[in-house]
Protein backbone atom coordinates (compact mmCIF):
# COMPACT_ATOMS: atom_id res chain seq x y z
CA UNK A 1 0.00 0.00 0.00
CA UNK A 2 2.88 2.37 0.80
CA UNK A 3 4.47 1.64 -2.58
CA UNK A 4 1.22 2.34 -4.43
CA UNK A 5 0.76 5.65 -2.52
CA UNK A 6 4.31 6.67 -3.38
CA UNK A 7 3.78 5.80 -7.02
CA UNK A 8 0.51 7.71 -7.01
CA UNK A 9 2.19 10.78 -5.55
CA UNK A 10 5.02 10.64 -8.07
CA UNK A 11 2.51 10.03 -10.91
CA UNK A 12 0.45 13.01 -9.86
CA UNK A 13 3.46 15.32 -9.82
CA UNK A 14 4.61 14.10 -13.23
CA UNK A 15 1.09 14.41 -14.66
CA UNK A 16 0.77 18.05 -13.58
CA UNK A 17 4.21 18.98 -14.86
CA UNK A 18 4.09 17.05 -18.16
CA UNK A 19 0.52 17.96 -19.10
CA UNK A 20 0.97 21.63 -18.19
CA UNK A 21 4.26 22.04 -20.09
CA UNK A 22 3.69 19.70 -23.05
CA UNK A 23 0.61 21.37 -24.51
CA UNK A 24 2.20 24.57 -25.83
CA UNK A 25 5.14 22.87 -27.53
CA UNK A 26 3.14 20.08 -29.18
CA UNK A 27 0.00 21.91 -30.24
CA UNK A 28 1.03 25.50 -30.97
CA UNK A 29 0.37 24.87 -34.67
CA UNK A 30 -3.17 23.71 -33.89
CA UNK A 31 -4.23 27.28 -33.05
CA UNK A 32 -2.54 28.96 -35.99
CA UNK A 33 -5.87 29.37 -37.75
CA UNK A 34 -7.35 30.95 -34.62
CA UNK A 35 -4.54 33.55 -34.58
CA UNK A 36 -5.12 34.39 -38.24
CA UNK A 37 -8.88 34.99 -38.65
CA UNK A 38 -8.34 36.90 -41.90
CA UNK A 39 -6.93 33.79 -43.57
CA UNK A 40 -9.81 31.73 -42.22
CA UNK A 41 -12.37 34.19 -43.57
CA UNK A 42 -10.60 34.20 -46.95
CA UNK A 43 -10.87 30.42 -47.18
CA UNK A 44 -14.51 30.31 -46.18
CA UNK A 45 -15.66 33.39 -48.09
CA UNK A 46 -18.34 32.27 -50.61
CA UNK A 47 -17.71 32.98 -54.33
CA UNK A 48 -19.18 36.16 -55.80
CA UNK A 49 -22.71 35.92 -57.00
CA UNK A 50 -22.70 35.61 -60.77
CA UNK A 51 -25.84 33.64 -61.51
CA UNK A 52 -27.93 36.69 -62.32
CA UNK A 53 -25.61 37.82 -65.10
CA UNK A 54 -25.25 34.25 -66.38
CA UNK A 55 -29.00 33.83 -66.67
CA UNK A 56 -29.77 37.24 -68.19
CA UNK A 57 -32.20 36.86 -71.05
CA UNK A 58 -31.63 39.00 -74.14
CA UNK A 59 -34.99 40.59 -74.83
CA UNK A 60 -35.46 43.98 -76.37
CA UNK A 61 -39.13 44.11 -75.39
CA UNK A 62 -40.42 44.80 -71.92
CA UNK A 63 -42.17 41.99 -70.09
CA UNK A 64 -43.93 43.98 -67.43
CA UNK A 65 -46.40 46.65 -68.36
CA UNK A 66 -50.02 47.50 -68.82
CA UNK A 67 -52.26 47.18 -71.90
CA UNK A 68 -50.90 50.35 -73.45
CA UNK A 69 -47.38 48.94 -73.35
CA UNK A 70 -48.60 45.80 -75.09
CA UNK A 71 -50.37 47.81 -77.79
CA UNK A 72 -47.18 49.78 -78.38
CA UNK A 73 -45.22 46.57 -78.78
CA UNK A 74 -47.79 45.14 -81.18
CA UNK A 75 -47.79 48.26 -83.34
CA UNK A 76 -44.00 48.35 -83.47
CA UNK A 77 -43.79 44.64 -84.33
CA UNK A 78 -46.49 45.04 -87.00
CA UNK A 79 -44.61 47.96 -88.51
CA UNK A 80 -41.40 45.92 -88.66
CA UNK A 81 -43.10 42.88 -90.19
CA UNK A 82 -44.88 44.97 -92.80
CA UNK A 83 -41.51 46.45 -93.78
CA UNK A 84 -40.08 42.94 -94.03
CA UNK A 85 -43.10 41.86 -96.10
CA UNK A 86 -42.67 44.71 -98.56
CA UNK A 87 -39.00 43.89 -98.94
CA UNK A 88 -39.85 40.22 -99.52
CA UNK A 89 -42.42 41.15 -102.18
CA UNK A 90 -39.87 43.25 -104.04
CA UNK A 91 -37.38 40.40 -103.91
CA UNK A 92 -40.01 37.95 -105.08
CA UNK A 93 -40.95 40.05 -108.07
CA UNK A 94 -37.28 40.34 -109.05
CA UNK A 95 -36.60 36.60 -108.81
CA UNK A 96 -39.28 35.00 -110.97
CA UNK A 97 -36.66 33.57 -113.28
CA UNK A 98 -34.74 32.17 -110.35
CA UNK A 99 -37.91 30.50 -109.10
CA UNK A 100 -38.52 28.88 -112.51
CA UNK A 101 -34.93 27.64 -112.54
CA UNK A 102 -35.42 26.23 -109.03
CA UNK A 103 -38.57 24.46 -110.20
CA UNK A 104 -36.70 22.83 -113.06
CA UNK A 105 -33.87 21.86 -110.75
CA UNK A 106 -36.35 20.41 -108.26
CA UNK A 107 -38.04 18.32 -110.95
CA UNK A 108 -34.69 16.97 -112.16
CA UNK A 109 -33.60 16.18 -108.61
CA UNK A 110 -36.85 14.36 -107.85
CA UNK A 111 -36.39 12.27 -111.01
CA UNK A 112 -32.83 11.47 -109.97
CA UNK A 113 -34.10 10.46 -106.51
CA UNK A 114 -36.63 8.08 -108.12
CA UNK A 115 -33.90 6.43 -110.21
CA UNK A 116 -31.62 6.26 -107.22
CA UNK A 117 -34.31 4.53 -105.13
CA UNK A 118 -34.64 1.86 -107.83
CA UNK A 119 -30.90 1.19 -107.60
CA UNK A 120 -30.97 0.62 -103.86
CA UNK A 121 -28.72 -2.36 -102.94
CA UNK A 122 -30.55 -5.41 -101.69
CA UNK A 123 -29.27 -7.07 -98.52
CA UNK A 124 -27.84 -10.58 -98.82
CA UNK A 125 -30.30 -13.34 -97.98
CA UNK A 126 -28.86 -16.49 -96.47
CA UNK A 127 -30.50 -19.84 -97.16
CA UNK A 128 -30.00 -23.16 -95.45
CA UNK A 129 -27.19 -25.32 -96.76
CA UNK A 130 -25.26 -28.41 -95.69
CA UNK A 131 -22.27 -28.08 -93.35
CA UNK A 132 -19.76 -30.91 -92.85
CA UNK A 133 -16.72 -31.45 -90.67
CA UNK A 134 -13.35 -32.46 -92.12
CA UNK A 135 -13.35 -35.84 -90.41
CA UNK A 136 -16.95 -36.49 -91.41
CA UNK A 137 -18.23 -37.07 -87.89
CA UNK A 138 -20.93 -34.43 -88.15
CA UNK A 139 -23.20 -33.03 -90.84
CA UNK A 140 -26.13 -30.61 -90.51
CA UNK A 141 -28.33 -28.22 -92.49
CA UNK A 142 -28.29 -24.63 -91.25
CA UNK A 143 -28.21 -20.97 -92.29
CA UNK A 144 -25.12 -18.79 -92.17
CA UNK A 145 -25.56 -16.03 -89.54
CA UNK A 146 -22.16 -14.40 -89.03
CA UNK A 147 -18.47 -15.22 -88.79
CA UNK A 148 -15.09 -13.97 -87.68
CA UNK A 149 -11.55 -15.21 -88.18
CA UNK A 150 -12.09 -18.38 -86.13
CA UNK A 151 -15.80 -19.17 -85.79
CA UNK A 152 -18.94 -19.21 -87.90
CA UNK A 153 -22.39 -18.87 -86.36
CA UNK A 154 -25.02 -21.21 -87.80
CA UNK A 155 -28.77 -21.33 -87.24
CA UNK A 156 -30.40 -24.72 -87.58
CA UNK A 157 -33.93 -25.15 -88.85
CA UNK A 158 -36.68 -24.81 -86.26
CA UNK A 159 -34.23 -23.33 -83.74
CA UNK A 160 -34.02 -19.77 -82.36
CA UNK A 161 -30.42 -19.63 -81.14
CA UNK A 162 -27.32 -19.90 -83.31
CA UNK A 163 -24.30 -22.05 -82.49
CA UNK A 164 -20.62 -21.20 -83.04
CA UNK A 165 -18.56 -23.74 -85.01
CA UNK A 166 -14.75 -23.55 -85.50
CA UNK A 167 -14.08 -22.75 -89.18
CA UNK A 168 -10.93 -24.87 -89.28
CA UNK A 169 -13.01 -28.01 -88.59
CA UNK A 170 -15.23 -27.54 -91.69
CA UNK A 171 -14.65 -28.97 -95.13
CA UNK A 172 -13.04 -26.80 -97.82
CA UNK A 173 -16.36 -26.20 -99.60
CA UNK A 174 -17.83 -24.66 -96.44
CA UNK A 175 -14.74 -22.53 -95.79
CA UNK A 176 -14.82 -21.20 -99.37
CA UNK A 177 -18.51 -20.41 -98.94
CA UNK A 178 -17.74 -18.46 -95.76
CA UNK A 179 -15.01 -16.45 -97.52
CA UNK A 180 -17.32 -15.65 -100.43
CA UNK A 181 -20.15 -14.71 -98.10
CA UNK A 182 -17.92 -12.40 -96.08
CA UNK A 183 -16.79 -10.71 -99.30
CA UNK A 184 -20.40 -10.34 -100.48
CA UNK A 185 -21.34 -8.77 -97.15
CA UNK A 186 -18.42 -6.34 -97.35
CA UNK A 187 -19.33 -5.44 -100.94
CA UNK A 188 -22.93 -4.87 -99.89
CA UNK A 189 -21.88 -2.64 -97.00
CA UNK A 190 -19.58 -0.61 -99.28
CA UNK A 191 -22.25 -0.28 -101.96
CA UNK A 192 -24.90 0.54 -99.36
CA UNK A 193 -22.67 3.23 -97.82
CA UNK A 194 -22.15 4.86 -101.22
CA UNK A 195 -25.87 4.62 -101.95
CA UNK A 196 -26.73 6.32 -98.63
CA UNK A 197 -24.17 9.08 -99.29
CA UNK A 198 -25.71 9.71 -102.72
CA UNK A 199 -29.20 9.68 -101.20
CA UNK A 200 -28.13 12.33 -98.67
CA UNK A 201 -26.60 14.43 -101.47
CA UNK A 202 -29.82 14.30 -103.50
CA UNK A 203 -31.91 15.16 -100.44
CA UNK A 204 -29.73 18.21 -99.72
CA UNK A 205 -30.06 19.29 -103.35
CA UNK A 206 -33.83 18.97 -103.17
CA UNK A 207 -34.02 21.03 -99.99
CA UNK A 208 -31.85 23.69 -101.61
CA UNK A 209 -34.22 23.96 -104.59
CA UNK A 210 -37.24 24.06 -102.30
CA UNK A 211 -35.66 26.84 -100.25
CA UNK A 212 -35.05 28.83 -103.42
CA UNK A 213 -38.72 28.61 -104.28
CA UNK A 214 -39.74 30.41 -101.09
CA UNK A 215 -42.02 28.46 -98.72
CA UNK A 216 -41.36 25.48 -101.06
CA UNK A 217 -44.21 26.58 -103.30
CA UNK A 218 -43.09 29.72 -105.12
CA UNK A 219 -46.02 31.66 -103.69
CA UNK A 220 -45.61 35.38 -102.91
CA UNK A 221 -45.12 36.36 -99.28
CA UNK A 222 -48.20 36.79 -97.10
CA UNK A 223 -48.94 40.21 -95.67
CA UNK A 224 -48.83 40.09 -91.85
CA UNK A 225 -52.16 40.54 -90.02
CA UNK A 226 -52.42 42.52 -86.78
CA UNK A 227 -54.19 39.67 -84.95
CA UNK A 228 -51.38 37.25 -85.81
CA UNK A 229 -48.73 39.74 -84.72
CA UNK A 230 -50.63 40.39 -81.47
CA UNK A 231 -50.80 36.65 -80.74
CA UNK A 232 -47.05 36.30 -81.28
CA UNK A 233 -46.28 39.29 -79.06
CA UNK A 234 -48.48 37.98 -76.24
CA UNK A 235 -46.94 34.51 -76.52
CA UNK A 236 -43.43 35.99 -76.37
CA UNK A 237 -44.33 38.10 -73.31
CA UNK A 238 -45.71 35.03 -71.55
CA UNK A 239 -42.59 33.03 -72.45
CA UNK A 240 -40.36 35.87 -71.25
CA UNK A 241 -42.26 36.03 -67.96
CA UNK A 242 -41.73 32.29 -67.50
CA UNK A 243 -38.02 32.68 -68.25
CA UNK A 244 -37.80 35.49 -65.71
CA UNK A 245 -39.57 33.38 -63.06
CA UNK A 246 -37.29 30.45 -63.84
CA UNK A 247 -34.25 32.71 -63.56
CA UNK A 248 -35.37 34.01 -60.17
CA UNK A 249 -36.07 30.49 -58.97
CA UNK A 250 -32.62 29.40 -60.20
CA UNK A 251 -31.02 32.26 -58.27
CA UNK A 252 -32.88 31.22 -55.12
CA UNK A 253 -31.98 27.56 -55.67
CA UNK A 254 -28.31 28.37 -56.10
CA UNK A 255 -28.42 30.52 -52.98
CA UNK A 256 -29.88 27.56 -51.08
CA UNK A 257 -27.25 25.25 -52.54
CA UNK A 258 -24.50 27.66 -51.52
CA UNK A 259 -25.94 27.86 -48.02
CA UNK A 260 -26.19 24.07 -47.78
CA UNK A 261 -22.64 23.71 -49.07
CA UNK A 262 -21.49 26.28 -46.53
CA UNK A 263 -23.24 24.38 -43.73
CA UNK A 264 -21.75 21.10 -44.91
CA UNK A 265 -18.30 22.67 -45.10
CA UNK A 266 -18.76 24.12 -41.62
CA UNK A 267 -19.87 20.73 -40.29
CA UNK A 268 -16.89 19.02 -41.92
CA UNK A 269 -14.52 21.64 -40.52
CA UNK A 270 -16.08 21.23 -37.07
CA UNK A 271 -15.67 17.45 -37.26
CA UNK A 272 -12.06 17.90 -38.34
CA UNK A 273 -11.40 20.28 -35.42
CA UNK A 274 -12.99 17.75 -33.05
CA UNK A 275 -10.71 14.99 -34.35
CA UNK A 276 -7.66 17.22 -34.14
CA UNK A 277 -8.56 18.33 -30.61
CA UNK A 278 -9.11 14.74 -29.47
CA UNK A 279 -5.92 13.51 -31.14
CA UNK A 280 -3.98 16.36 -29.55
CA UNK A 281 -5.46 15.58 -26.12
CA UNK A 282 -4.52 11.92 -26.45
CA UNK A 283 -1.01 12.88 -27.58
CA UNK A 284 -0.57 14.94 -24.41
CA UNK A 285 -2.02 12.20 -22.23
CA UNK A 286 0.25 9.59 -23.79
CA UNK A 287 3.29 11.87 -23.68
CA UNK A 288 4.81 10.06 -20.70
CA UNK A 289 4.56 6.51 -19.35
CA UNK A 290 3.80 7.89 -15.87
CA UNK A 291 0.57 9.41 -17.18
CA UNK A 292 -0.46 6.06 -18.58
CA UNK A 293 -0.38 4.66 -15.03
CA UNK A 294 -3.44 6.78 -14.17
CA UNK A 295 -5.47 6.98 -17.42
CA UNK A 296 -6.79 3.93 -19.24
CA UNK A 297 -8.54 5.50 -22.27
CA UNK A 298 -10.58 8.47 -23.44
CA UNK A 299 -13.44 9.17 -25.79
CA UNK A 300 -15.21 12.29 -27.02
CA UNK A 301 -18.89 13.22 -26.86
CA UNK A 302 -19.32 16.65 -28.45
CA UNK A 303 -17.65 19.20 -26.18
CA UNK A 304 -17.11 16.60 -23.44
CA UNK A 305 -13.99 14.49 -23.07
CA UNK A 306 -14.71 11.28 -21.15
CA UNK A 307 -11.59 9.93 -19.46
CA UNK A 308 -11.49 6.43 -17.98
CA UNK A 309 -9.07 6.29 -15.04
CA UNK A 310 -7.29 3.24 -13.71
CA UNK A 311 -7.62 1.86 -10.19
CA UNK A 312 -4.42 3.61 -9.14
CA UNK A 313 -6.30 6.91 -9.53
CA UNK A 314 -8.67 6.10 -6.66
CA UNK A 315 -5.95 5.48 -4.04
CA UNK A 316 -4.30 8.84 -4.55
CA UNK A 317 -4.87 11.81 -2.28
CA UNK A 318 -7.97 13.92 -2.91
CA UNK A 319 -6.05 17.14 -3.56
CA UNK A 320 -3.76 15.43 -6.10
CA UNK A 321 -6.73 13.96 -7.96
CA UNK A 322 -8.45 17.34 -7.98
CA UNK A 323 -5.38 19.08 -9.41
CA UNK A 324 -4.91 16.38 -12.04
CA UNK A 325 -8.58 16.67 -13.04
CA UNK A 326 -8.26 20.46 -13.31
CA UNK A 327 -5.16 20.05 -15.49
CA UNK A 328 -6.94 17.58 -17.76
CA UNK A 329 -9.84 20.02 -18.16
CA UNK A 330 -7.48 22.93 -18.90
CA UNK A 331 -5.78 20.93 -21.64
CA UNK A 332 -9.11 19.90 -23.17
CA UNK A 333 -10.57 23.41 -22.92
CA UNK A 334 -7.49 24.92 -24.58
CA UNK A 335 -7.77 22.43 -27.44
CA UNK A 336 -11.56 22.24 -27.90
CA UNK A 337 -12.93 25.64 -26.86
CA UNK A 338 -10.08 28.16 -26.58
CA UNK A 339 -12.48 31.14 -26.91
CA UNK A 340 -15.19 29.79 -24.57
CA UNK A 341 -13.43 27.44 -22.13
CA UNK A 342 -16.46 26.79 -19.95
CA UNK A 343 -18.17 25.06 -22.89
CA UNK A 344 -15.49 22.36 -22.77
CA UNK A 345 -16.35 19.69 -20.20
CA UNK A 346 -14.55 16.85 -18.53
CA UNK A 347 -16.05 13.61 -17.28
CA UNK A 348 -14.02 11.08 -15.27
CA UNK A 349 -15.24 7.48 -15.07
CA UNK A 350 -13.87 4.26 -13.63
CA UNK A 351 -13.52 0.94 -15.39
CA UNK A 352 -17.27 0.27 -14.93
CA UNK A 353 -18.22 3.67 -16.34
CA UNK A 354 -19.17 5.05 -12.93
CA UNK A 355 -18.66 8.81 -12.76
CA UNK A 356 -15.87 9.70 -10.35
CA UNK A 357 -15.28 13.35 -11.24
CA UNK A 358 -15.36 16.01 -13.93
CA UNK A 359 -17.12 19.30 -14.74
CA UNK A 360 -20.18 20.46 -12.83
CA UNK A 361 -23.40 21.37 -14.63
CA UNK A 362 -22.89 25.12 -14.12
CA UNK A 363 -19.61 25.29 -16.07
CA UNK A 364 -16.79 23.21 -17.46
CA UNK A 365 -14.16 24.86 -15.21
CA UNK A 366 -16.01 23.83 -12.05
CA UNK A 367 -14.17 20.55 -11.48
CA UNK A 368 -14.99 18.00 -8.81
CA UNK A 369 -13.65 14.59 -7.87
CA UNK A 370 -14.84 12.06 -5.35
CA UNK A 371 -13.45 12.75 -1.92
CA UNK A 372 -13.23 8.99 -1.33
Amino acid sequence: MAKRSAAATIGGGCLLMILSCGVCGIFGALFDTESNPAATRARTQPPPRQLASALDVTNTERVDGDASDEDTLIEQRLKNEVADYESAVASYEQSVEQIESAKRGLAETEAAIALHDEAKPMPITHVARKWKTLIGDHETTAKYVASDAKFVKLLKQNETESVAVPIEKLVAENRIFIQNTVKQIQDYEDTSGKWLAKQSELADRKRSHEASLGLASGQPPKRPARDEVASKVRAERIAAAKVKAAREEAIKRQARERENAKLAESAAASAKRDREAFDAFMAVVNFDDTTKMLISSARQDGDTIIVEVKNLWHVRAYQMRLQDAQTLWEIWARLKQPKAPDKARLKLVDGRDNEVGGSRVWGGSLIWVQER
